[in-house]
């Protein structure tokens, strides 16, 4: 473990020193620090933008029902198997 932390001060300083004297290093910075919140909205947003498009049935929203998305008519289909526990009897 204390390898592992003196692995993450070390690149840490080297970070800090890169952003210090390498313009590159300072671009990069900015990109990540810009592109990482613009990654994470658009995939909200797409994630909406697919639910509008493709609606879920009513059922996988719980009882509460779905949130500011539309939703199909449709009711759970019944569970027709018997339940297993995890790893019993799995096909080969």
């Amino acid at each position: 473990m204390n390898a592992l932390v003196l692995a993450f001060l070390n690149s840490w300083r080297g970070l800090r020193h890169g952003a210090r004297t390498e313009r590159a290093v300072r671009q990069e910075l900015v990109l990540l620090a810009l592109g990482v919140p613009v990654a994470l909205l658009l995939a909200a947003v797409l994630y909406l933008g697919s639910l509008y498009l493709f609606p879920e049935p009513r059922y996988v929203f719980g009882p509460q029902g779905p949130r500011w998305v539309p939703s199909s008519p449709g009711e759970a289909p019944p569970i027709t198997e018997p339940v297993r526990r995890a790893g019993a009897d799995v096909p080969a």
